[in-house]
């Protein structure tokens, strides 16, 4: 069963980011410079989700910015039509393996959940979100568990550090640490964004969640944030 919603994820995927080109990131060719980016303006998502993303320029002295991949930005021709995620996904490369780890030491005593990349116990909203829009047949509810914390779909990021695995919900290698550092059911969109399916378990129809996510032997990590 489950290699059946995967294989059907990834033709979803190729189509959305093929055909739709709402889901942007900073690559070659891209609309967006990684530079653009950074300054974080103009995003649907509030920028208090965010507000721990490297920023300050002792941070951005560990860390490179390498990739950022986005579908909130207010520029796009965005059409909320279905159960719609918004997310951010930045990737950082540091200069050793020892700076990822003290950076995930900062953040764990914080953190509100810890799922390992190769759990089961988690749900990675993206994924759910195509399927649900892009392939009516199977139900959301049948991929979903309402208990379960809810992280992003690193699909488009992975490839650029080595850290993907079609294998796993999220997409990332397992060891990968998800850390969610903020999290809630409100609704913190601007109306025009907003999509309320009542088909959907109550703690789904809207929400946010914000983090990171790093492998204890890889120089890269993942700071993140989704809502809808």
């Amino acid at each position: 069963m489950k290699a059946k919603y995967q294989l059907v994820i990834s033709i979803i995927l190729l189509a959305s980011f093929v055909c739709c080109g709402r889901y942007l990131t900073s690559s070659p060719g891209s609309l967006f410079t990684i530079d653009y980016l950074l300054k974080r303006d103009g995003y649907v998502i509030p920028d208090s989700l965010y507000s721990f993303f490297p920023s300050d320029s002792n941070t951005l002295k560990l860390l490179e910015c390498k990739m950022i991949s986005q579908n909130a930005n207010k520029h796009l021709d965005l059409h909320v039509d279905g159960f719609t995620p918004f997310s951010i996904v930045e990737l950082y490369e540091t200069k050793n393996i020892s700076a990822v780890r003290e950076i995930t030491d900062r953040y764990l005593p914080k953190a509100l959940s810890v799922v390992d990349a190769g759990d089961t116990s988690y749900n990675s909203l993206m994924a759910h979100y195509l399927v649900y829009n892009k392939y009516h047949v199977l139900s959301i509810k049948d991929l979903y568990n309402p208990d379960d914390p809810i992280v992003p779909y690193f699909d488009v990021v992975k490839e650029r550090c080595g850290m993907g695995c079609e294998e796993t919900k999220c997409e990332l290698v397992p060891g990968t640490k998800i850390i969610t550092l903020m999290s809630g059911n409100d609704c913190l969109l601007d109306s025009s964004y907003r999509y309320d399916d009542s088909e959907l378990p109550q703690n789904m129809r809207h929400g946010y969640r914000s983090g990171i996510a790093a492998h204890p032997d890889s120089c890269y990590i993942f700071y993140w944030t989704i809502i809808w």
